[in-house]
């Protein structure tokens, strides 16, 4: 998140914003009620490019893990679909594809469209952008009894559920590190990822964890948002583990939980029969990560924090 984008507009709405800019989804109070309504929208138009049908499919599966971790279940989709001209068969067949990818990840998880829009002829001498099947997603939170927490503080065990190595395909390190914008983009596992999502959702409602999903950048990226200000990590990467995987791969059911000592064991227990994996303890002001004693990261966690907010800076 650039605060230089969400700091010129408003964020709370009506007074009753819960959860603003900074986590995985917003939620707001509804008024006179204890009822939660979140809403996010996920996007990744490189993964469309290279795959309309999945990048669209992986799209909600983004929104229904955003939503898990502010504790919503999802019940609605808007849709904004933009593409280039369809009068370019291939622009035809992109936009046929993810509009389907879009519709079969939506009857999986069971989330209806309620409404959205098509916008074609985006493109610049006769060069059309990349296909960008855009899915606003709603949830709710039926009891809203204290703001999710979307960071780690002192203290907290830090957990990976998930897969500990992320898929490479269309990952932000292979664009902006390695200069490829390459596939594959995997398909979504939707029973996994529905009970994932559903295993994350209470552990939120019920305050046990803080949690983000692991997506753009992977798990790095994660850390570095979850770090809150000054407070750091000292983290290990299993034994074995490719650490580029680790740290930067993304897709499938993946999500951070920073989990109060104290209940851990309750945490254990919830995730039977998924993979978790135990990764260190938030405290101090450095985000460390090390595997087999070498130093794989580290950063000042206030520096991770300016990194993170600053990033379109440079448009003032």
């Amino acid at each position: 998140t650039a605060r230089r984008v969400w700091q010129q507009y408003d964020q709370s709405v009506g007074a009753a914003t819960v959860v603003g800019p900074g986590a995985d989804a917003a939620l707001l109070l509804i008024p006179g009620t204890s009822i939660g309504l979140a809403a996010v929208t996920d996007c990744n138009a490189v993964a469309c490019g290279l795959d309309p049908y999945r990048g669209a499919a992986q799209a909600v599966a983004e929104s229904v893990r955003n939503l898990a971790c502010v504790g919503a279940e999802p019940v609605g989709v808007t849709d904004c679909l933009n593409f280039g001209s369809p009068e370019v068969p291939r622009v035809m067949g992109r936009f046929v594809a993810a509009v389907e990818g879009m519709a079969d990840a939506c009857r999986a998880f069971e989330v209806p469209v309620v409404s959205g829009n098509v916008s074609f002829y985006n493109e610049t001498a006769g060069a059309g952008i990349l296909p960008t099947p855009t899915v606003g997603m709603v949830g709710v939170v039926p009891d809203v009894r204290q703001a999710p927490r979307s960071r780690w503080t002192e203290g907290d065990v830090v957990m990976l559920l998930g897969a500990v190595e992320g898929g490479m395909g269309a990952s932000r390190f292979l664009q902006m590190v390695m200069g490829r914008e390459e596939g594959p983009v995997p398909a979504v596992d939707t029973a996994r990822a529905r009970r994932t999502a559903g295993v994350v959702r209470d552990l939120v409602r019920l305050g046990l964890v803080a949690a983000r999903d692991v997506s753009d950048g992977g798990l790095a990226v994660t850390a570095a948002e979850m770090a809150a200000g000054e407070v750091g990590a000292e983290l290990e990467v299993p034994a074995g583990a490719d650490a580029v995987r680790t740290l930067f791969g993304e897709w499938d059911d993946r999500y951070l939980l920073a989990v109060p000592a104290a209940h851990e064991a309750a945490v254990r227990k919830a995730c039977e029969g998924l993979e978790l994996t135990r990764l260190g303890v938030a405290g101090g002001a450095r985000v460390l990560v090390r595997r087999d004693g070498a130093v794989l990261v580290d950063e000042a966690a206030a520096d991770l924090e300016a990194l993170r907010e600053s990033g379109l800076a440079f448009l003032e």
